[in-house]
Protein backbone atom coordinates (compact mmCIF):
# COMPACT_ATOMS: atom_id res chain seq x y z
CA UNK A 1 0.00 0.00 0.00
CA UNK A 2 2.65 2.91 0.94
CA UNK A 3 4.89 1.67 -2.42
CA UNK A 4 1.33 2.34 -4.49
CA UNK A 5 0.74 6.08 -2.93
CA UNK A 6 4.86 6.65 -3.33
CA UNK A 7 4.07 5.75 -7.00
CA UNK A 8 1.24 7.83 -7.61
CA UNK A 9 3.08 10.86 -6.05
CA UNK A 10 5.74 10.64 -8.31
CA UNK A 11 4.03 10.23 -11.71
CA UNK A 12 1.74 13.22 -10.59
CA UNK A 13 5.28 14.95 -9.78
CA UNK A 14 6.09 14.11 -13.27
CA UNK A 15 3.46 15.61 -14.59
CA UNK A 16 3.31 18.87 -12.76
CA UNK A 17 6.86 19.35 -14.12
CA UNK A 18 6.25 18.73 -17.79
CA UNK A 19 3.12 21.17 -17.71
CA UNK A 20 5.15 23.70 -16.86
CA UNK A 21 7.72 23.17 -19.04
CA UNK A 22 4.87 22.92 -21.35
CA UNK A 23 3.36 26.31 -20.65
CA UNK A 24 6.81 27.94 -20.75
CA UNK A 25 7.13 27.03 -24.07
CA UNK A 26 3.87 27.88 -25.48
CA UNK A 27 4.67 31.39 -24.03
CA UNK A 28 8.40 31.62 -25.67
CA UNK A 29 7.09 30.31 -28.78
CA UNK A 30 4.26 32.83 -28.68
CA UNK A 31 6.42 36.16 -27.48
CA UNK A 32 9.39 34.79 -29.90
CA UNK A 33 6.35 34.73 -33.16
CA UNK A 34 4.77 37.65 -32.70
CA UNK A 35 3.40 38.03 -36.13
CA UNK A 36 2.20 41.32 -35.95
CA UNK A 37 5.81 42.73 -34.59
CA UNK A 38 7.89 40.63 -36.86
CA UNK A 39 5.63 42.61 -39.61
CA UNK A 40 6.21 45.58 -38.50
CA UNK A 41 10.18 44.98 -38.70
CA UNK A 42 9.89 43.63 -42.29
CA UNK A 43 8.56 46.82 -43.07
CA UNK A 44 11.36 48.68 -41.62
CA UNK A 45 13.93 47.10 -43.54
CA UNK A 46 11.85 47.45 -46.56
CA UNK A 47 11.90 50.95 -46.21
CA UNK A 48 15.53 51.35 -45.60
CA UNK A 49 15.63 48.69 -49.16
CA UNK A 50 17.41 45.82 -47.16
CA UNK A 51 15.51 43.08 -48.90
CA UNK A 52 17.17 39.86 -48.39
CA UNK A 53 16.71 40.76 -44.76
CA UNK A 54 12.73 41.34 -45.59
CA UNK A 55 12.82 37.78 -47.37
CA UNK A 56 14.29 36.03 -44.55
CA UNK A 57 12.03 37.35 -42.20
CA UNK A 58 9.22 37.14 -43.80
CA UNK A 59 9.45 33.60 -45.48
CA UNK A 60 9.91 32.07 -41.46
CA UNK A 61 6.83 34.53 -40.33
CA UNK A 62 4.21 33.55 -43.57
CA UNK A 63 4.61 30.17 -41.83
CA UNK A 64 4.98 30.71 -38.45
CA UNK A 65 1.39 32.88 -38.77
CA UNK A 66 -1.36 30.76 -41.03
CA UNK A 67 -4.12 31.97 -40.57
CA UNK A 68 -3.18 35.67 -38.90
CA UNK A 69 -5.42 38.69 -39.54
CA UNK A 70 -1.96 39.85 -41.19
CA UNK A 71 -1.18 37.59 -43.90
CA UNK A 72 -1.72 39.56 -46.47
CA UNK A 73 0.67 42.36 -45.75
CA UNK A 74 2.65 39.44 -45.48
CA UNK A 75 2.50 37.87 -48.42
CA UNK A 76 2.40 41.33 -50.54
CA UNK A 77 5.71 42.48 -48.69
CA UNK A 78 7.56 39.54 -49.38
CA UNK A 79 5.84 39.35 -53.33
CA UNK A 80 7.98 42.69 -53.24
CA UNK A 81 10.85 41.86 -51.47
CA UNK A 82 11.45 39.04 -53.83
CA UNK A 83 10.89 40.92 -56.96
CA UNK A 84 13.32 44.15 -55.89
CA UNK A 85 16.15 41.55 -55.69
CA UNK A 86 15.34 40.06 -58.88
CA UNK A 87 13.30 36.99 -57.89
CA UNK A 88 10.63 37.77 -60.38
CA UNK A 89 9.42 33.84 -60.54
CA UNK A 90 9.72 33.70 -56.67
CA UNK A 91 7.17 37.18 -56.18
CA UNK A 92 4.66 35.75 -58.60
CA UNK A 93 4.01 32.70 -56.14
CA UNK A 94 4.05 35.35 -53.59
CA UNK A 95 0.84 37.65 -55.81
CA UNK A 96 -0.73 34.56 -56.57
CA UNK A 97 -1.56 33.27 -53.43
CA UNK A 98 -2.37 36.63 -52.21
CA UNK A 99 -4.98 37.02 -54.78
CA UNK A 100 -6.55 33.54 -53.92
CA UNK A 101 -6.06 32.98 -50.75
CA UNK A 102 -7.32 36.84 -49.97
CA UNK A 103 -9.30 38.22 -53.06
CA UNK A 104 -10.92 41.00 -51.21
CA UNK A 105 -7.32 42.47 -49.75
CA UNK A 106 -6.05 45.93 -50.41
CA UNK A 107 -3.31 44.12 -51.73
CA UNK A 108 -5.19 42.38 -54.36
CA UNK A 109 -5.35 45.15 -57.15
CA UNK A 110 -1.69 45.56 -56.91
CA UNK A 111 -0.99 42.23 -56.73
CA UNK A 112 -2.70 41.42 -59.81
CA UNK A 113 -0.86 43.94 -61.93
CA UNK A 114 3.15 42.47 -60.20
CA UNK A 115 1.85 38.96 -61.39
CA UNK A 116 2.35 40.40 -65.15
CA UNK A 117 4.98 42.39 -64.27
CA UNK A 118 6.64 39.58 -62.66
CA UNK A 119 5.84 37.56 -65.73
CA UNK A 120 7.64 40.04 -68.00
CA UNK A 121 11.00 39.97 -65.42
CA UNK A 122 11.35 36.88 -66.13
CA UNK A 123 10.98 36.60 -70.16
CA UNK A 124 13.44 35.28 -72.10
CA UNK A 125 15.30 37.50 -74.84
CA UNK A 126 13.98 37.52 -78.05
CA UNK A 127 15.84 34.95 -79.32
CA UNK A 128 14.98 32.47 -76.70
CA UNK A 129 11.28 31.06 -76.22
CA UNK A 130 8.75 33.38 -75.30
CA UNK A 131 6.25 31.42 -73.52
CA UNK A 132 6.32 33.92 -70.20
CA UNK A 133 6.04 36.79 -72.48
CA UNK A 134 2.91 35.35 -73.26
CA UNK A 135 1.80 34.68 -70.01
CA UNK A 136 2.80 38.42 -69.21
CA UNK A 137 0.44 39.72 -71.90
CA UNK A 138 -2.30 37.60 -70.44
CA UNK A 139 -2.18 38.67 -67.46
CA UNK A 140 -1.59 42.35 -67.97
CA UNK A 141 -4.61 42.15 -70.74
CA UNK A 142 -7.05 40.84 -67.59
CA UNK A 143 -5.46 43.56 -65.40
CA UNK A 144 -6.70 46.40 -67.73
CA UNK A 145 -10.29 44.72 -68.03
CA UNK A 146 -10.66 43.91 -64.48
CA UNK A 147 -8.91 47.68 -63.28
CA UNK A 148 -9.35 50.10 -66.32
CA UNK A 149 -9.38 53.16 -64.00
CA UNK A 150 -6.27 51.61 -61.94
CA UNK A 151 -3.41 53.83 -60.86
CA UNK A 152 -1.50 51.06 -62.42
CA UNK A 153 -3.40 50.69 -65.73
CA UNK A 154 -0.80 53.32 -67.82
CA UNK A 155 2.13 51.29 -66.11
CA UNK A 156 0.28 48.10 -67.46
CA UNK A 157 -0.35 49.35 -70.72
CA UNK A 158 3.22 50.59 -71.02
CA UNK A 159 4.45 46.90 -70.33
CA UNK A 160 1.85 45.56 -72.39
CA UNK A 161 3.28 47.51 -75.23
CA UNK A 162 6.79 45.70 -74.64
CA UNK A 163 5.84 42.51 -74.57
CA UNK A 164 4.08 43.14 -78.37
CA UNK A 165 7.51 44.42 -78.98
CA UNK A 166 9.63 41.46 -77.95
CA UNK A 167 7.52 38.78 -79.61
CA UNK A 168 7.65 41.64 -82.58
CA UNK A 169 11.41 41.31 -82.67
CA UNK A 170 11.47 37.69 -82.55
CA UNK A 171 9.81 37.52 -85.77
CA UNK A 172 11.79 40.78 -87.17
CA UNK A 173 15.04 38.44 -86.80
CA UNK A 174 13.51 35.55 -88.27
CA UNK A 175 12.64 37.29 -91.05
CA UNK A 176 15.51 39.03 -91.50
CA UNK A 177 17.59 35.55 -91.12
CA UNK A 178 15.55 33.93 -93.97
CA UNK A 179 15.88 37.28 -96.36
CA UNK A 180 19.65 37.06 -95.59
CA UNK A 181 20.23 33.78 -97.41
CA UNK A 182 17.41 34.55 -99.95
CA UNK A 183 14.52 32.67 -99.30
CA UNK A 184 12.44 35.53 -99.53
CA UNK A 185 8.88 33.77 -99.30
CA UNK A 186 9.25 32.60 -96.19
CA UNK A 187 10.46 36.48 -95.06
CA UNK A 188 7.77 37.95 -96.75
CA UNK A 189 5.35 35.57 -94.67
CA UNK A 190 6.89 36.56 -91.17
CA UNK A 191 6.74 40.67 -92.13
CA UNK A 192 3.25 40.45 -93.15
CA UNK A 193 2.70 38.72 -89.78
CA UNK A 194 4.50 42.11 -87.60
CA UNK A 195 2.61 44.49 -89.84
CA UNK A 196 -1.22 42.66 -89.29
CA UNK A 197 -0.29 41.52 -85.70
CA UNK A 198 1.38 44.12 -84.37
CA UNK A 199 0.89 47.21 -86.26
CA UNK A 200 2.14 49.51 -82.93
CA UNK A 201 5.22 47.72 -82.92
CA UNK A 202 8.49 49.74 -83.39
CA UNK A 203 9.58 47.17 -86.11
CA UNK A 204 6.08 47.22 -87.72
CA UNK A 205 7.40 50.04 -90.17
CA UNK A 206 11.07 48.81 -90.83
CA UNK A 207 8.71 45.19 -91.79
CA UNK A 208 6.96 47.05 -94.53
CA UNK A 209 10.27 48.21 -96.22
CA UNK A 210 11.67 45.09 -95.88
CA UNK A 211 8.59 43.56 -97.04
CA UNK A 212 8.08 45.61 -100.56
CA UNK A 213 12.23 44.75 -100.75
CA UNK A 214 11.28 40.76 -101.00
CA UNK A 215 8.20 41.50 -103.20
CA UNK A 216 10.62 43.27 -105.53
CA UNK A 217 12.93 40.07 -105.63
CA UNK A 218 10.57 37.79 -106.73
CA UNK A 219 9.14 39.42 -109.12
CA UNK A 220 5.96 41.14 -107.63
CA UNK A 221 6.65 44.80 -108.11
CA UNK A 222 2.70 45.93 -108.14
CA UNK A 223 2.58 44.32 -104.78
CA UNK A 224 5.88 46.32 -103.51
CA UNK A 225 4.48 49.49 -104.90
CA UNK A 226 0.81 48.75 -102.84
CA UNK A 227 2.97 48.60 -99.49
CA UNK A 228 4.98 51.32 -100.32
CA UNK A 229 2.40 54.36 -101.38
CA UNK A 230 0.21 52.93 -97.84
CA UNK A 231 3.87 53.29 -96.14
CA UNK A 232 3.93 56.89 -97.83
CA UNK A 233 0.77 58.07 -97.20
CA UNK A 234 1.09 57.15 -93.16
CA UNK A 235 3.59 59.69 -93.30
CA UNK A 236 5.89 57.78 -90.63
CA UNK A 237 8.78 60.68 -90.57
CA UNK A 238 11.00 62.24 -93.28
CA UNK A 239 14.04 59.40 -93.45
CA UNK A 240 11.23 56.63 -93.63
CA UNK A 241 9.32 58.57 -96.77
CA UNK A 242 12.94 58.98 -98.15
CA UNK A 243 13.57 55.30 -97.96
CA UNK A 244 10.08 54.19 -99.35
CA UNK A 245 10.62 56.65 -102.19
CA UNK A 246 14.05 55.29 -103.13
CA UNK A 247 13.15 51.86 -103.19
CA UNK A 248 9.88 53.10 -105.08
CA UNK A 249 11.99 53.99 -107.70
CA UNK A 250 14.03 50.87 -108.02
CA UNK A 251 11.72 48.29 -108.18
CA UNK A 252 12.25 47.75 -111.65
CA UNK A 253 15.93 47.49 -111.09
CA UNK A 254 15.80 45.39 -107.66
CA UNK A 255 13.37 42.60 -109.83
CA UNK A 256 15.76 42.76 -112.72
CA UNK A 257 18.22 41.06 -110.00
CA UNK A 258 15.93 38.95 -108.84
CA UNK A 259 15.90 37.39 -112.34
CA UNK A 260 19.55 36.92 -113.06
CA UNK A 261 19.45 34.82 -109.15
CA UNK A 262 17.03 32.92 -110.52
CA UNK A 263 17.63 31.78 -113.92
CA UNK A 264 20.18 29.22 -113.44
CA UNK A 265 17.55 27.88 -111.17
CA UNK A 266 15.17 28.16 -113.78
CA UNK A 267 16.83 26.24 -116.78
CA UNK A 268 17.59 22.98 -114.32
CA UNK A 269 13.72 22.85 -114.43
CA UNK A 270 13.54 23.13 -117.69
CA UNK A 271 11.57 26.49 -118.43
CA UNK A 272 12.06 28.84 -120.87
CA UNK A 273 13.81 32.16 -120.66
CA UNK A 274 10.96 34.89 -119.55
CA UNK A 275 13.43 37.84 -119.47
CA UNK A 276 12.52 40.89 -121.84
CA UNK A 277 14.06 41.04 -125.42
CA UNK A 278 15.23 37.16 -124.43
CA UNK A 279 14.75 35.50 -128.10
CA UNK A 280 11.90 32.63 -127.52
CA UNK A 281 13.15 29.49 -129.45
CA UNK A 282 11.19 26.64 -130.84
CA UNK A 283 11.00 23.06 -130.80
CA UNK A 284 12.36 23.16 -134.21
CA UNK A 285 15.00 24.76 -134.28
CA UNK A 286 18.41 23.37 -132.84
CA UNK A 287 18.95 24.85 -129.87
CA UNK A 288 22.89 25.77 -129.22
CA UNK A 289 24.75 27.65 -126.87
CA UNK A 290 25.11 30.72 -126.77
CA UNK A 291 28.00 32.78 -125.34
CA UNK A 292 26.20 35.70 -124.18
CA UNK A 293 23.57 33.32 -123.20
CA UNK A 294 25.58 32.74 -120.06
CA UNK A 295 25.36 34.57 -117.27
CA UNK A 296 27.44 35.45 -113.60
CA UNK A 297 26.18 33.80 -110.81
CA UNK A 298 25.77 35.48 -107.69
CA UNK A 299 27.55 33.08 -105.05
CA UNK A 300 26.15 34.91 -101.89
CA UNK A 301 22.92 33.44 -102.11
CA UNK A 302 21.57 29.49 -102.04
CA UNK A 303 20.01 29.51 -105.38
CA UNK A 304 22.70 28.04 -107.52
CA UNK A 305 22.48 24.52 -106.23
CA UNK A 306 25.99 24.06 -105.42
CA UNK A 307 27.01 25.04 -109.17
CA UNK A 308 30.78 25.54 -109.66
CA UNK A 309 30.98 28.78 -112.49
CA UNK A 310 30.79 27.38 -115.92
CA UNK A 311 34.59 26.87 -117.03
CA UNK A 312 35.95 27.47 -120.32
CA UNK A 313 35.23 24.69 -122.54
CA UNK A 314 38.39 24.69 -125.12
CA UNK A 315 41.83 25.36 -123.28
CA UNK A 316 43.56 27.87 -125.00
CA UNK A 317 46.91 25.83 -124.28
CA UNK A 318 45.72 22.91 -126.25
CA UNK A 319 46.27 23.15 -130.15
CA UNK A 320 43.38 24.65 -132.06
CA UNK A 321 44.11 22.67 -135.39
CA UNK A 322 41.43 20.04 -136.33
CA UNK A 323 42.57 16.52 -138.15
CA UNK A 324 40.71 13.62 -139.52
CA UNK A 325 40.39 10.51 -137.76
CA UNK A 326 43.55 7.91 -138.14
CA UNK A 327 45.79 11.10 -139.14
CA UNK A 328 48.99 11.39 -136.63
CA UNK A 329 49.30 15.29 -136.59
CA UNK A 330 52.31 17.10 -138.51
CA UNK A 331 55.17 16.64 -137.08
CA UNK A 332 57.87 20.10 -137.30
CA UNK A 333 61.22 19.63 -137.67
CA UNK A 334 64.22 21.09 -135.26
CA UNK A 335 67.44 21.83 -137.64
CA UNK A 336 69.65 19.14 -137.75
CA UNK A 337 66.58 16.29 -137.20
CA UNK A 338 66.28 13.85 -139.60
CA UNK A 339 63.52 11.91 -140.40
CA UNK A 340 64.51 8.72 -139.63
CA UNK A 341 62.57 7.13 -136.77
CA UNK A 342 63.62 7.42 -133.03
CA UNK A 343 65.82 4.44 -131.66
CA UNK A 344 64.57 4.97 -128.26
CA UNK A 345 60.98 5.97 -126.75
CA UNK A 346 60.31 9.43 -126.04
CA UNK A 347 61.69 10.66 -122.58
CA UNK A 348 58.70 10.64 -120.44
CA UNK A 349 57.30 13.35 -118.04
CA UNK A 350 59.33 13.79 -114.72
CA UNK A 351 58.53 11.86 -111.91
CA UNK A 352 56.24 9.21 -114.73
CA UNK A 353 58.63 7.58 -115.84
CA UNK A 354 58.78 3.73 -117.47
CA UNK A 355 59.46 0.69 -115.25
CA UNK A 356 62.51 0.06 -116.78
CA UNK A 357 63.83 3.49 -116.12
CA UNK A 358 62.83 3.55 -112.43
CA UNK A 359 64.54 -0.16 -112.09
CA UNK A 360 67.69 1.34 -113.43
CA UNK A 361 67.33 4.27 -111.40
CA UNK A 362 67.07 2.25 -108.28
CA UNK A 363 69.89 0.49 -109.22
CA UNK A 364 72.31 2.97 -109.59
Amino acid sequence: MPSRLVSIALCAALLAVHGADSATWQSKRKKRYDCSRQLQRAQEKYEKKRYNEVKTLLTETKYQCTGHSAMDSILYYLGMAQMMSRGPSEAKVEFERLITDFPNSPFAEEAQFRMGHSSYLSSNPPERDQSKTKDAIRELSGFIDRYPQSVFADSAHAYLQKCHDRLAEKQFLTARFYQKIDRYEAAIVYYRAIVADFPESKFAVESKLSLAHCLARVRRPGEAQEVLEKLIDEKPGEDIVRRARNLLSRLTEIGREGKHRWRLFDRLRGKPAEEEGAPQETPDEEQKPQADDVQPLDRSGPDDLGQEPAEDVFDESAPQETQQAGEEPERKQTPGETDEAPTQSPRAPEGHGTRDSQADSLSN
